[in-house]
């Protein structure tokens, strides 16, 4: 099969790929950021056609780009998938689709619902959940429509480990359940892929490996052609030393920049309970903060109401000099992309500078290769047409180019591969050593332990714990 986006001269996401997959298999599809792990789904469920070749779902059904009956799809970014008001009526939706009597509907999505720890959520609007909630509203639909085929991208993404914890166990069910249901799980995280007894690596526009885990992870060039860092217990032991990395200064250590003091907030004025209720925070130069907490806590409401995209109930937040600047990257980062080409984006903020052409191509092309992204490959680029993670890094480089005293990112590392996730951790590090102040809102405790010199933990609207 041959994919691009595009005419004949557009670059091809796949060249000749060749991929079987059994019923009743389960396998996990791993590669770096914009290798086609996102476009294979979208081919197999019939969203978008092969431009060469085939794809054939038995019972001899050719999939073409009309869509693929009984392929259910998981969209990395979960409200690209979501198609009514209520939470309810979206599991629902292929249940009223498939014609069932009002009766079987109603008991379907009353077990759904309770399946998925969703029954309180039932009546509530979709656009006014977490990011988190609405990952584990479009798992319920899909499992409710009943789908023979499963494709997962990045369905942890979202997730707090509670969540995560429910997914694995679902999976578990439905695979007991119906042995003849196939799985096909988009994943960033070795230790997931592991899990599973097949492996597919994506890179170059092919199927680069293609295996049990213990044989992929164990093979060197495979994993040095993907670009991917295998689980620790595959990695072979040095054969010297490795040189001491000295102490980094972190400049301004609890220097506060930021006091926020007794601040509410709710989405909904006509209801009492607050999302943000007498919240307190203290954020300093220098300083990485982790703002962690359940899905629906709040996290991404207080990082917008720092940004002043909403105004507080009440309360305070100050900053401690006058024209200090917060900015944020989206837990959607295409959600701030409006303009044609990934340079114009970076651009945006830099114009009102009057900087000349050449200083300006210069502070875009500084700011990309910051964020991990190849000023030549993407600059002409459509941000829209960014895999996830390519996504993700033009975000990044929007808000480096733009500058600011605090940079907050939320869940930063969704759908980004290992060497995105070594250069975020570059670009944190660079500006905590710049006396910047970061607060990263995150679910994944191995990027706490690794950057954030603090843990402040957001439960019912407050900050019931900040840790060292």
């Amino acid at each position: 099969m041959t994919f691009r986006y595009g005419g004949e001269d557009a670059h091809s996401v796949f060249s000749d790929l060749c991929l079987s997959i059994a019923t009743g298999e389960e396998l996990a599809v791993i590669g770096g950021n914009g290798s086609g792990k996102t476009t294979l789904g979208l081919l197999l469920c019939g969203i978008l056609a092969p431009t060469a070749g085939r794809i054939i779902v038995e019972p001899a059904v050719s999939v073409n780009g009309d869509g693929a009956p009984g392929i259910g799809f998981l969209f990395q970014d979960p409200d690209n998938g979501l198609v009514a008001t209520t939470v309810d009526r979206e599991v629902s939706f292929s249940l009223e689709n498939r014609n069932l009597p009002t009766e079987t509907i109603r008991q379907a999505v009353e077990a759904t619902l309770d399946r998925f720890r969703m029954i309180r959520f039932r009546d509530r609007v979709v656009w006014s959940l977490s990011g988190g909630e609405k990952q584990r509203l479009s798992l319920a639909a899909l499992f409710a429509a009943g789908s023979h085929i499963l494709f997962l991208d990045e369905p942890e993404s979202y997730l707090d480990h509670e969540g995560a914890c429910q997914l694995e166990r679902t999976l578990t069910e439905f695979r007991a359940a119906d042995p003849a249901l196939s799985i096909i799980r988009v994943t960033q995280y070795p230790r997931v892929a592991e899990r599973y007894r097949r492996l597919v690596i994506l890179g170059r526009g092919a199927v680069i490996g293609d295996g049990t885990p213990e044989t992929i992870f164990s093979n060197a060039e495979v994993m040095a052609a993907s670009g991917l860092r295998p689980p620790l217990r595959y990695f072979r032991p040095r054969t010297t030393s490795p040189v001491p990395t000295p102490a980094v200064d972190r400049i301004g250590r609890r220097d506060p920049l930021l006091e926020i003091t007794d601040l509410t907030f709710t989405y909904d004025s006509n209801n009492p309970k607050l999302l943000i209720d007498r919240l307190s925070l203290t954020v300093c130069r220098g300083e990485a903060m982790a703002l962690v907490g359940a899905s629906g806590s709040g996290k991404s409401t207080l990082a917008q109401l720092i940004c002043g995209l909403y105004p507080p109930a009440s309360g305070t937040i100050r900053f401690s000099m006058p024209n200090c600047r917060a900015v944020m990257t989206f837990q959607q980062p295409e959600r701030q992309f409006f303009l044609e080409t990934a340079f114009d984006e970076v651009a945006y903020g830099l114009r009102p500078r009057g900087l000349p052409n050449n200083r300006l191509t210069e502070a875009v092309r500084l700011s990309m290769v910051t964020a991990g992204l190849d000023f030549e490959a993407f600059s002409a680029r459509d941000p829209h047409t960014l895999s996830g993670g390519e996504a993700r890094r033009l975000a990044f480089a929007v808000v480096i180019a733009l500058g600011a005293d605090l940079f907050i990112f939320d869940e930063p590392t969704c759908a980004l591969d290992a060497a995105g996730i070594r250069n975020f951790a570059a670009m944190v590090d660079h500006l905590r050593r710049e006396g910047r102040a970061i607060i990263i809102i995150t679910h994944n405790s191995d990027l706490i332990g690794e950057l954030a010199d603090c843990v402040a933990v957001l439960s019912e609207g407050k900050i019931t714990a900040v840790t060292d």
